[in-house]
């Protein structure tokens, strides 16, 4: 079985590595991960599978601390929807479930993300919890994703994957 680590193991930079936009230090580790899911993978799963976030053919969400602590939200992508590949039951996962998820973190150019494992066998995830609601949106201004010269704030990483609302 593989290890059940927080968001925040994945995602946290260490202190010293401040405002800049190193790997996981879990990169290429197959892990275990819970959260809340933020959005839902298909539209519905028995009428309208067509997918909501849009990643090529394959299922992706976002998941996120329940308690919306910062570093706290990552991506998870399902890059194999084929019918062999169904039993993770990603499909499955609703708005506002509680659910357990093995992958590999991996990075996609930037992005820090979960790779749901699919072969030689599909890994099922689990519903923990059927009725969550989602975490409450952490305020920015758009302002803080920037540095007063322009640039791109590295400091914001800490809301990546994370629900967050403008204004």
């Amino acid at each position: 079985e593989y290890p059940l680590v927080t968001l925040q193991d994945i995602q946290q930079v260490p202190d010293s590595l401040l405002g800049t936009d190193p790997p996981s230090p879990l990169n290429g580790d197959t892990v275990r991960v819970q959260g809340i899911v933020l959005v839902s993978t298909v539209i519905d799963p028995d009428t309208n599978r067509g997918i909501i976030i849009s990643a090529g053919p394959s299922w992706t969400s976002y998941i996120q601390d329940p308690n919306g602590s910062l570093w706290g939200g990552i991506n998870i992508i399902q890059q194999d929807t084929t019918p062999a590949a169904q039993g993770t039951f990603f499909d499955l996962a609703r708005l506002g479930n509680l659910i357990e998820v093995t992958g590999v973190v991996f990075e996609y150019n930037t992005t820090t993300e979960i790779k749901l494992i699919t072969s030689p066998q599909p890994i099922p995830i689990s519903i923990l919890n059927g009725d969550t609601v989602r975490p409450t949106p952490i305020e920015l201004e758009l302002s803080d994703l920037f540095t007063s010269t322009g640039g791109y704030n590295y400091d914001a990483e800490k809301y990546e994957g994370m629900m967050v609302k403008f204004h």
